[in-house]
């Protein structure tokens, strides 16, 4: 059962990068990470119980957390694109809205793929580590109120 509040896509992926650190195309040149636990709340399913999430404040996290570190990450950098957890369709306009002359990345056919998404995403945009394309930004977040982005940028 989902509480009328619950607007929610569960699934499964994994997904692997190799990191060569003899000869590397790129290099990780800012991260900025958050946690905020009080947000465990935000999403439970107690025995017995209906699944819960307060997608409102998952989305306002995600609007007035997730969207400046995005914002800070590209600041003063020619960011080629940023490659997001797919989370959903209005939170990642809300993204897109933070960054307005960045292409956010994401793909929603594979579901919430969670941290997955970010491998997955070097995948299928062919971003292929020549060196030929700018930095990029990649960001995790999710429930529990977590976040990290990075700025990965050629050699």
């Amino acid at each position: 059962d989902l509480s009328p509040d619950t607007a929610v896509l569960f699934s499964a992926a994994a997904a692997a990068v190799v990191i060569d650190t003899v000869d590397p195309t790129h290099r990780i040149t800012a991260a900025e990470h958050y946690t905020d636990g009080s947000g465990a709340n935000l999403l439970t399913q107690r025995l017995g119980q209906p699944l819960y999430m307060a997608g409102r404040d998952v989305y306002l996290f995600t609007k007035n957390i997730v969207g400046p570190m995005v914002q800070r990450a590209c600041a003063e950098r020619d960011i080629w694109a940023v490659l997001a957890h797919s989370a959903s369709k209005p939170v990642l306009d809300a993204l897109q809205a933070a960054v307005p002359k960045v292409s956010v990345c994401f793909d929603l056919t594979h579901g919430n793929t969670v941290s997955s998404t970010i491998p997955i995403l070097l995948t299928d945009f062919d971003y292929r580590f020549s060196g030929n394309e700018g930095p990029l930004v990649l960001a995790g977040f999710g429930v529990g109120l977590s976040a990290t982005t990075l700025v990965l940028e050629p050699v």
